[in-house]
Parts: C-alpha cells; sequence; structure tokens
C-alpha cells in the first residue's frame, strides 16, 4: 500500500469511526427510533431481540426502572408448551428451541433446564381431560403420554399417589431462572443493535388522531414510526395515557419456598396436581410450591405507585393456608422442612386469563404485548410472533385467542374487567367442561328481545358481554346449565329445537351480530379491495364474502349488503366487529380515505326465521305481494312484518329456506311478538345458539375462528365460489390465483363417526393411523342421529382411507362423508 493510499485509508477510518461515535451517541441520547418498545421484562427483551434478529436495528427499549424488575424478577418460572390451540402451543415450543441455544448465541447464561413436566389427575373427569390433553399434544408434534401414579413418583420421589388416577408427562417441558434468561434475550438484543435506556419514565405519548408520533419521558421526547407496550401490569394505565382502553390488568400471585429438601434436585420435573390447584418446581435448595386461590387481588385498580419496582405485596397466609395444607398431602415433606420464604407479587392478567398481543384497536401504529400469566413460557414465542407482525402488518400465523382486537371497550371497564379477572384467576385448574359459563359480570348487554325470551325458559351464554338464549328449558326443566363430559341436561331440549326448525319453523335472536355501515364515495372501492367477492352489484344485493390476508388466508367472514350506491351494511360475528373493522380502518386507506365506518350494533336488533315454513310465515304476515320480491337468493328486502319495517336478508346459517330480519331496536319486542302470533298456526320454535350448531354442521356452513382462520384459504375450506378473480385488485389475490391454479394441498371434509360420543373440535384426527391435525368443529346431528366433525385431510387423501378421530383418548372409526350438506339422503 502506497504512503498515498495509507492517508486516504486512515483518512476514511478516522471520519467513519468519528462517525460510528457521533452514532452512537445520538443513539444513547435516544431522540428519535424507528421502534420504541416500552417495557424491560421478558417480553420486551424477546420483541427487541426479535425485531433486531430480522433485520430492524433502530430499536430503543425503555424501562421506567432496571430489566425484569416488573413482574418478571419474582416469577415462578416454570415453562410448560402444551396449549388449547395448534399455534399457540407452537409458539411455546418456539421459546424453549430458542432457550435451548440462547446461552451459546449471546454468551449470557440462561438458566435453561430441560426437565419435564408432569401433571397429575386425581378424578375420572381430570383423566379424561389428560387424554384429551394427550391426544392434542401429539396432534401438535408435542411429545406426550399418559403414565401411571408410580411412573410419576419415580420421577417426583416427594409426591404421595394416594388418590391419583394418573399423570400426563411432557418431557421437553423445563425451567429457568426468569431475571438470567430475559437478561440473556437483552444480551442478544444488543449485540444486534438495541439500545436500552434503564431509569427513563414514560410519562405521555404526542398522538395526532390515530397515530402516535413520538413517546414523552421524564427525559425527553423520542420521535418513534411504531411504539409496542410491553409494559406488564402498567400496560393499562400506559393504554390511557395513549387515549385507548385496554383490558390488561394486574393481580395478586403467590408462592412459597421451603428450605433444602434432602434428596430434591434442579433436574426433576415440575409438577401440576389441577385438582388441588397446585404446582411445583423443585430447586437444590428448596421446592417452589405455588396456587391458584380464588378471590385473588386486583393490583392496578388503583394507580400505581411510580416508585413501584422490585418489590413484593404482603403475603396473606390466611388466603394461601387450605393450599399449604394441600400441599402438605400431595407433598408430605413440606409439613417436615420450613418455608424460607412467602413471595406474593403482582401478575400481568386480562379479561378473560390469556395473553393481549397485536394491534392496538384505534392506533395505526402502536402494538400491544401485557396480560401474559405465563410470560416466562411463551416470552421467546410471542417476542418471534410480535417482530413478524409488527414488521408485515400481518399476524403470522392465526392467533385469535390472544388477538389483542377479541375485546371490545366493555372489557376494559372496571365492573367488567376485574370480576372477570379474578374469577378465571380462581379457575385456572378448575374443571371447565365444554358448554361451561363464566358467572361474573353477566347481564352487561341484553338484546331488545332478552326478557321476551328469558320468559319462555331460555338458558344464557355471554358473548362479547351479550347475554344470547343458547337452549331453551322446556317441559319444567330448571334453565340452569349442566356441562358434561358425556351428554350435558340441555343434549334433549337442543334436539326438540334442532328437529323443529327442519321440519318447521323456529325464531332466533341474533341481535347480538356486530353491524356496521360503510358509506362515502371510496365505500366501494374500499370493500372491492378488501374482500374476494365482487360487491359492485345492484343496491339490495347481499353477499356473503370473506376478507383474506396476503397469504390468501381467511381474516373475516361476513355477510354485506348494499343498501345504497355508496353504502354498504356489515354483519359479522358478535365477538369479531373490533377485529373486522380494524382490519377496514388500516388496509381500507390503501384504496382512499373518503369512507365513514359507523357501528349499529345496538341500532338494529335481528330475528332468524328458518325452517320450510318460513315462507308461508311471513307471507301470512306481511302479504303475498310484498314477500315475493324477499324470496330470491342473495337479497335485502324492506319487508312490513305487521307495523314493523325490517330488512330482510335472505340467508339463513341452518341451512333452511330463512330471512334475518334486522329492525330497529325499539320496535323489536313488537317484532317478536308478531312473529310468534302469526306463528301459532305453524307451531314456531324458539331455539337457541346450540341447536343452531348442529344445524349447520348438518349443512356445511362454517365458523370462523375454528373451520375458517387466517391459516386456511378459502379454496381449501370449500369456499372458491366466494372468490371472483376477474374483480381486480383485491388483498391476497395474487396468493389465491396461484392456489386456484395449482390447487389447495388440503381439504376441509366432513365425516361422522361410527359411534355416538360426545367430540367438541380440538380432538386428534388420525389418517391412516398417523395423526396429522385436529377436528375444527364436532357436535351431533339431530337428523341424522350421528356425531359430526369437520377436519382438514391433505388434498391426496382418499374417501376409502382409514379416518379416526381420538375422543378422550378413545379412537373412534369415522366415515368421509361427500357432500356438503349430510341430511341429503345418499
Amino acid at each position: 500500500m502506497t504512503p498515498k493510499a495509507l492517508d486516504s485509508y486512515t483518512v476514511f477510518c478516522y471520519i467513519f469511526g468519528i462517525y460510528q461515535i457521533k452514532r452512537t451517541y445520538a443513539k444513547m441520547l435516544k431522540s428519535q427510533a424507528d421502534i420504541v418498545v416500552i417495557g424491560g421484562g421478558i417480553l420486551g427483551c424477546s420483541i427487541a431481540y426479535h425485531l433486531a434478529k430480522a433485520g430492524m436495528t433502530d430499536v430503543l427499549v425503555l424501562e421506567k426502572e432496571a430489566l425484569t424488575h416488573g413482574s418478571t424478577w419474582h416469577a415462578a418460572g416454570v415453562i410448560g408448551q402444551l396449549r388449547s390451540s395448534k399455534n399457540l402451543s407452537r409458539m411455546l415450543q418456539h421459546s424453549v428451541k430458542l432457550y435451548e441455544v440462547l446461552e451459546e448465541e449471546t454468551g449470557h447464561a440462561s438458566s435453561w433446564r430441560r426437565t419435564g413436566s408432569i401433571r397429575t389427575a386425581s378424578t375420572p373427569q381430570r383423566m379424561l381431560e389428560l387424554h384429551r390433553s394427550c391426544g392434542m399434544a401429539k396432534s401438535f408434534d408435542l411429545e406426550a403420554e399418559v403414565i401411571s401414579p408410580t411412573e410419576a413418583r419415580e420421577m417426583f420421589p416427594i409426591l404421595e399417589t394416594e388418590g391419583l388416577l394418573g399423570a400426563l408427562y411432557v418431557p421437553s417441558d423445563g425451567v429457568a431462572d426468569p431475571s438470567m434468561i430475559t437478561q440473556s434475550l437483552a444480551a442478544g438484543a444488543r449485540k444486534h443493535g438495541v439500545i436500552f435506556k434503564q431509569g427513563e419514565n414514560v410519562t405521555g405519548f404526542d398522538r395526532r388522531d390515530s397515530r402516535i408520533h413520538a413517546v414523552r419521558t421524564d427525559q425527553g421526547e423520542i420521535e418513534c414510526r411504531i411504539v409496542v407496550s410491553a409494559a406488564g401490569v402498567w400496560a393499562r394505565q400506559l393504554g390511557m395515557k395513549m387515549g385507548v382502553s385496554l383490558a390488561c390488568c394486574g393481580v395478586e400471585h403467590q408462592y412459597l419456598i421451603t428450605e433444602a429438601v434432602a434428596g430434591l434436585t434442579s433436574d426433576m420435573p415440575s409438577l401440576r396436581d389441577p385438582d388441588l390447584s397446585l404446582y411445583y418446581k423443585p430447586e437444590s435448595n428448596g421446592l417452589l410450591v405455588g396456587c391458584w386461590e380464588p378471590d385473588t387481588i386486583a393490583f392496578d385498580n388503583d394507580p400505581i405507585p411510580g416508585s413501584f419496582a422490585q418489590q413484593l405485596l404482603p403475603s396473606n397466609m390466611e388466603r394461601f393456608e387450605p393450599y399449604l395444607e394441600a400441599a402438605m398431602k400431595r407433598t408430605p415433606v413440606v409439613g417436615e422442612v420450613g418455608i424460607r420464604e412467602v413471595i406474593n407479587g403482582p401478575i400481568p392478567f386480562s379479561a378473560d386469563g390469556d395473553t393481549v398481543m397485536g394491534p392496538i384497536p384505534g392506533l395505526d401504529n402502536a402494538y400491544i404485548a401485557s396480560g401474559c400469566v405465563i410470560g416466562i413460557a411463551s416470552g421467546g414465542g410471542i417476542g418471534k410472533m410480535m417482530a413478524q407482525w409488527i414488521i408485515e402488518g400481518e399476524s403470522p400465523v392465526d392467533l385469535w385467542p390472544v388477538d389483542s382486537r377479541r375485546f371490545g371497550p366493555h372489557h376494559a371497564r372496571k365492573d367488567f374487567l376485574y370480576p372477570r379477572a379474578i374469577e378465571i384467576y380462581g379457575e385456572h385448574y378448575t374443571l371447565r367442561p365444554p358448554g361451561t359459563e363464566y358467572q361474573s359480570a353477566r347481564g352487561l348487554r341484553v338484546s331488545p328481545f332478552y326478557h321476551q325470551l328469558k320468559e319462555r325458559g331460555a338458558v344464557f351464554g355471554s358473548k362479547f358481554g351479550w347475554e344470547r338464549p343458547n337452549w331453551f328449558a322446556t317441559n319444567g326443566m330448571d334453565p340452569v346449565d349442566a356441562p358434561s363430559y358425556e351428554r350435558p341436561n340441555w343434549f334433549e331440549p337442543v334436539g326438540e329445537e334442532h328437529r323443529e326448525v327442519r321440519r318447521n319453523v323456529g325464531v332466533l335472536d341474533l341481535s347480538t351480530f356486530s353491524k356496521y355501515e360503510i358509506y362515502g364515495p371510496d365505500a366501494l372501492a374500499v370493500l372491492q379491495y378488501l374482500t374476494v367477492r365482487d360487491l359492485d352489484k345492484p343496491v339490495g344485493s347481499t353477499m356473503y364474502t370473506q376478507f383474506c390476508n396476503s397469504r390468501g388466508g381467511i381474516e373475516a367472514d361476513l355477510t354485506i349488503t348494499r343498501i345504497a350506491e355508496d353504502r354498504f351494511y356489515l354483519v359479522t360475528g358478535s365477538g369479531n366487529g373490533i377485529r373486522d373493522m380494524e382490519w377496514v380502518r388500516r388496509k381500507g386507506k390503501a384504496k382512499g380515505d373518503r369512507f365513514s365506518v359507523e357501528e349499529v350494533t345496538s341500532k338494529f336488533g335481528v330475528l332468524l326465521v328458518t325452517g320450510p315454513n318460513a315462507p308461508a310465515l311471513l307471507q301470512s304476515l306481511c302479504g303475498e305481494e310484498a314477500i315475493q320480491p324477499a324470496l330470491g337468493g342473495g337479497t335485502c328486502t324492506l319487508l312490513d312484518v305487521n307495523g314493523v319495517e325490517a330488512r330482510a336478508l335472505r340467508l339463513s346459517f341452518a341451512g333452511e329456506p330463512g330471512w334475518e330480519l334486522h329492525a330497529c331496536a325499539e320496535y323489536c319486542q313488537h317484532l317478536y311478538k308478531s312473529l310468534r302470533g302469526g306463528g301459532g298456526d305453524f307451531g314456531i320454535r324458539d331455539f337457541g345458539y346450540r341447536a343452531l350448531d348442529s344445524l349447520r354442521l348438518e349443512k356445511g356452513a362454517l365458523y370462523w375462528g375454528s373451520d375458517i382462520t387466517p391459516d386456511y384459504n378459502p379454496y381449501e375450506a370449500g369456499l372458491g365460489f366466494c372468490v371472483d378473480l376477474d374483480k381486480g385488485d383485491f388483498i391476497g389475490r395474487d396468493a389465491l390465483l396461484k392456489i386456484s391454479q395449482t390447487g389447495p394441498e388440503r381439504k376441509l371434509r366432513a365425516f361422522t363417526l361410527d359411534k355416538s360420543v360426545c367430540a367438541y373440535g380440538n380432538e386428534a384426527f388420525i389418517h391412516n393411523g398417523k395423526i396429522i391435525g385436529t377436528t375444527t368443529s364436532a357436535g351431533f346431528g339431530y337428523t341424522i342421529d350421528q356425531t359430526i366433525v369437520y377436519a382438514y385431510v391433505p388434498i391426496d387423501a382418499k374417501q376409502d382411507d382409514a379416518y379416526e378421530v381420538e375422543v378422550y383418548g378413545e379412537r373412534v372409526a369415522a366415515a368421509w362423508q361427500n357432500k356438503r350438506d349430510l341430511t341429503i339422503p345418499v
């Protein structure tokens, strides 16, 4: 190298070095960042780590005190992977895969230990649950087996097996020190360029319309493109500063740590005894014993003091004592050693007990990951999912059970949030047979027909805060649910309702549907871009359609009616409105901003009138001439039903002739009275949602959230008839065009079981002896007198292959039904 070249190279290095120093100094001062993550617990550190690994290096993490000093530091650190859905389990499986290599990657000890876990059963009902869980685990590619009490004691020698019937063993579960694993994630994030600012408290936000432009702290203002709240028990208070209501909270949780136990080692499995509401984590210096007691205390009902950090709450041994006595019976050694410490600390929780993650409704550039009661177990997976969601603008897989958009404003109100959270907390390990309803915060929202239906024996369930009729008690029955793992008390009444709809006519209150009107000069263009179906139809047309994501997965399943040239009426599921309208608000702007969205859910009550005699019933009330325009499929007609103007949408989820009658709320009681009066000659029958589920299973109607989700496309689900590829550009068109050309890789099929068993969905599904997934829906078809299940099978599967469904550990043969309507004779 020549002297001149050397001088130039030296100058370059000098300039570049100064640039790097200034850049690093600016990042440390940090008045601007691409992404700001608020919260230095395990979720915040994991999100930052995964964002940086994906190439998003301009990430700043703000922590008001020090990393882990919220709830993370006092977490138990028990890491299980089995959850109620495939994607949630896969998310936790990612946590384990990450934790196994994290220390090697970051150079910071993670403390992860693969110990396995044991879950015991003391009742026949609990054994049924374990068998079901074992089948689900295998369908999620998670190794699990049901073992005997003796085998459980061999792994966990301090266990008293009296009264135990068996246990579920998951060998790949483990434990970790929460602070160490979080610091390991933070070390990995720093290696990829993430800046952490500790001791900086968020005081507010610069919000303009639906965007956060900057985060305000006690040390200045930080401009940002995206903000992520991972604030744990502070998430609700932080949401208030953003101007949004979040269904997150904090509750007290207790566990104790004993003195050292002879023979106890840290590589023994963790153990849960749900029948005693206990869990254990062995350590070399003692045994951690925790419980989920009823009537815990809300932590953030009042504002959390700003100085609260790495602190505990006063222990409540009166609340803990019954569980300590139970622990002495299940593990007698607990009564023989001293208690070294009792931990009572706040943990994040939510209005339904599950994580709250995803985009924050009402904001264009804000996300949340909080309310997570199993933060250490799910931290790695949540970080990965959130990073992909933030970068791509769409959830990478179906995460509806933890999606932030599943909540409405009422979920965040204190009168709902805390009673429901405390009830769910206390029932964390409680057996909940299918159909079990929560009892707290009930009666919040009722339809215009509520009192009339209650007088007629309606037994209500709760959905999105609404009371809606599940079934009707008849013949002197008490109008009370008695759920069971076998046939519940509503089995026969629901069968009567089902059969009356099939042979005559029934009426069902559908008022809880979420309903919106979208209007304005760009309304048609926006909806054409969002939906797979061509909506440019005459006024009065009702269209069944879907929103799809860029992969072609189904994000929403809804009906849209054109009620004017520039006005559309959208009807979607009771709990799906926030999610669907956020999709419209965020995605629709790509095709114009001259449109408005108005929620009209409470404005209209809805009655479904359906059955072979539904046309005759409406004709008797409206007149033959008036009913004629409403007879055509896919129509919306204004009908005068005995003085009540109703939008009559010609469709029925029950698969029989029928209409949804949408009428202004103040007229609804008269509408119901008129239908019952006019239906007297027909013997009109009230029916509920349980009968509707049975009716739709026989007719091939699909539920969003189980049969169809963002993981499935319309061609796989048999909804290709909804896709109009030649209508122009729409979200998912490229993916769907490719699928239409190459064909789907799997198809949703209906099967009937050879044996009458109680299946409810999520059972392991077996093809030619191999578990290939789970059922998407299941129930009893009263017309065909058989149990029906839906499941996705490979496209090359054949009708005469061997199929089975594992129902509570028993494999039952299933027959492929090569037709959508199972009531049609072969």
